[in-house]
């Protein structure tokens, strides 16, 4: 009886057997999957948008409120700051609840404190509020 069922599993492991191309072949490419592309691109540009937009405040910032270098450097740095902290944990979160749920969570946050910041008017709050989207 073992040796029929290992006989049996072997067989329908060597029939589910395939290389990549078929694999592929026969999954397809539809609607879901353009709309999920189209999704990533979004929020990866939103994200890259969410991390370097300080770069483009600074020049101006410095002038009107005139900042120093050092202060410009951490002001830019800030975003990036949060982003290599929470990478990891973000990774783990989504591995353990599913990546939607995660991605839904973590970018509607990070829209509503970006979207607070830039009513922010001091450089600290405006920098506390940068700092909280880019854990986001």
């Amino acid at each position: 009886m073992d040796a029929e069922k290992r006989e049996l599993s072997t067989y329908n492991l060597k029939k589910m057997e395939t290389d990549l191309e078929e694999g592929l072949e026969v999954a397809g490419f539809g609607k879901y999957q353009y709309f999920h592309n189209t999704l990533m691109v979004v929020i990866l540009a939103a994200s890259l948008i969410e991390m370097i937009g300080c770069s483009f405040l600074l020049p101006s910032a410095a002038c009107d409120l005139d900042l120093p270098d050092s202060l410009r450097g951490v002001m830019a740095s800030i975003p990036n700051i949060g982003v290599i902290l929470t990478a990891p944990l973000w990774g783990r979160a989504a591995d353990n609840l599913g990546r939607r749920p995660v991605l839904l969570l973590s970018t509607m946050f990070a829209g509503l404190f970006g979207f607070i910041a830039s009513f922010m008017p001091t450089l600290l709050t405006f920098a506390l509020c940068k700092l909280a989207g880019s854990f986001l």
